[in-house]
Formats: C-alpha cells, sequence, structure tokens
C-alpha cells in the first residue's frame, strides 16, 4: 500500500534486531493466562521510572534494570489510519516471536526507539521491504488476534500463514476506524502466550499550521503544527508527484520531536532544491510505547495521519 511508510523506525535498525533472533521454538504451547496490571492503562503515563526514550514511553522497568533484563517473548502490533479517509484506510499487523535464547530488553529499546529529528532521503525506484517481510521469524497466537471495546470484540486479526511457514496477522483498510476508548489486545495463545487485555492506544491526528495542505514544497517552507503530547513524536513525509500529478512514493521521511516547529536539515533542502518532481508535506502522529510486563517486551506503534 503505497500511501505509508511501514519500515518502522528505519530499516538498518530492523536488520539490526534480526540479526539477534533465532529460530522461532514452535514446540509447546503456552496457554498460561499472562494478565495485564492496572498500571498500564494509562495513555500518557507519568515517566516516574525514568525510563523513558524520547518518542518511545517504556512501562513495567526502570532505568537502572534495563540493562540486566532478557525476554523470550516479543509482541509488536503496529496499526496506521488517515484522518481524512475514515472508514477505508485502517491498517495493521501483530508480529509474534518466542525465541530460543532470551534477547535483550535493552535491545528491543534500542530498535523501536524513533530516531527524532533525522531525515531519509529515498530512492524512489526502491521496492522497500515492509517489516513483515524483514522479520520472518514468528509465532502463533491463535486463530484470530482481538482488539476489543468495553463492549466486547471489535476487530479480529485472522492468522494467515505463508507457504514458507510465516504467519502473519495483517490487513490493509480494514480496521473499521478510530479505536474504541478503552481499547486492548487479546491473544488467545498457541505457541506465544495468552495476553488478556493489553491496552492499546491511539493518537490523534495532527493539525498541520504551515505548509498551507496541498501546497507545494519549496526550499523556503517552514514546517510547523500544534503540538501534542510531549511523549508522543510526529513524522513528516514529502510526498513525490510527476508532471501529471501522479503519486510516485515517499522522498523523504522524518521523524521529529512533537513539539510543534521543525527545520529541515541541509541535505534535504538541497534535495528539495535540486529536485524537478512537485513536493508535498503530510503529517503523522505516532505513539510509541514499549512495555515490559509479565516477562514479556510487547511494542505498540499506532500512526494517524491527516
Amino acid at each position: 500500500m503505497k500511501r505509508k511508510n511501514k519500515c518502522i523506525p528505519t530499516c538498518h535498525s530492523l536488520l539490526k534486531l534480526v540479526a539477534y533472533t533465532s529460530v522461532v521454538i514452535a514446540a509447546s504451547s503456552c496457554s498460561d493466562d499472562m494478565s495485564i496490571p492496572n498500571s498500564f492503562n494509562s495513555q500518557y503515563p507519568v515517566d516516574t521510572e525514568n525510563d523513558d526514550r524520547p518518542g518511545l514511553i517504556i512501562m513495567g522497568v526502570n532505568a537502572g534494570e534495563i540493562q540486566d533484563l532478557l525476554s523470550p517473548f516479543l509482541l509488536s502490533a503496529s496499526a496506521f489510519r488517515l484522518e481524512r479517509q475514515t472508514p477505508g484506510s485502517g491498517d495493521g499487523y501483530l508480529h509474534m516471536v518466542v525465541y530460543d535464547d532470551p534477547m535483550p530488553v535493552s535491545a528491543h529499546v534500542e530498535f523501536y526507539q524513533p530516531p527524532l529529528n533525522t531525515c531519509r532521503i529515498r530512492e524512489l525506484e526502491d521496492d522497500e521491504p515492509d517489516v513483515v517481510d524483514i522479520l520472518t521469524t514468528s509465532a502463533s497466537g491463535g486463530v484470530g488476534v482481538v482488539i476489543n471495546s468495553p463492549g466486547g470484540p471489535w476487530f479480529t486479526f485472522d492468522r494467515q500463514q505463508r507457504e514458507s511457514g510465516q504467519i502473519l496477522y495483517q490487513v490493509d483498510n480494514e480496521i473499521p476506524g478510530r479505536f474504541p476508548v478503552d481499547a486492548t489486545l487479546s491473544v488467545p495463545g498457541d505457541t506465544y502466550p495468552t495476553v488478556s487485555a493489553y491496552p492499546i492506544f491511539e493518537p490523534s491526528a495532527p493539525v498541520r499550521l504551515l505548509p498551507a495542505k496541498g501546497h507545494a514544497v519549496t526550499p523556503h517552507t517552514k514546517f510547523s503544527w500544534v503540538v501534542g503530547p510531549v511523549s508522543g513524536y510526529i513524522k513528516i513525509n514529502l510526498l513525490a508527484y510527476d508532471e501529471a500529478d501522479k503519486f510516485l512514493g515517499f522522498a523523504i521521511t522524518c521523524w521529529v520531536k512533537d513539539d510543534g516547529l521543525f527545520e529541515m536539515p541541509a541535505t534535504v533542502v538541497d534535495y528539495i532544491t535540486r529536485s524537478e518532481l512537485t513536493l508535498r508535506a503530510r503529517y503523522s502522529r505516532v505513539y510509541a510505547r514499549l512495555d515490559w510486563v509479565n516477562g514479556m517486551v510487547i511494542h505498540q506503534d499506532v500512526e494517524v495521519a491527516e
């Protein structure tokens, strides 16, 4: 699906995490109920443990312990939605891994921490692989992983299996809309343990100030928006169009602090100056969080574009 960039946070970081990954254990089923403590139910918790990283909330561990913790379990949940095209743009995937040897929690933190105030210039002809194609070792969490509302099941990711044996929980344009208030994620359990009612959150869509919607980006363009929660971050994509106004792809992606203002680095300004394409900005707000809970690393990355 070309209207978004799924490589989170960078392909370089993804390959670093894959280097740690060993063969998935698929022999025994884990069915113990892994209940989530109530303390995890706050979307923007106060960082009393001094463990948060810029753009990444961390729960369940303090800064002094993080280097010593290991986990054989990873659950990563990502979602994307266009505010202006809802319903009809809700994508999501869940990835579950059971490692032969426990992974350092600190490695997961390094992997998932967004590279804030940096930009990446892309080659438009590159068909960049998706996260689910890079992280090829996956465990089964059951026949369907469910997003629940307080009133009951709201959406189900059905289990899919490729010929290679890779397990997928992935949908394009199928999530029906904004996540319900007090939404939770439930994994029935299989080779990955049961997870009951893990809270999952969606940020508000960013409100842009500059540049004006639809205006082409120039070397002198200013980038500003209405400030959001300190714990989140903003993604600025420069989308490329040809002379016929045909969308060509994501020319530039910047990951920035959600402080309302960003100045493009010199390399990006130089690219804009030299480019013969029409470039237009699109803002997204991202809620990123990593939890250490019941011996598991659980990560969520939920993006809402304007």
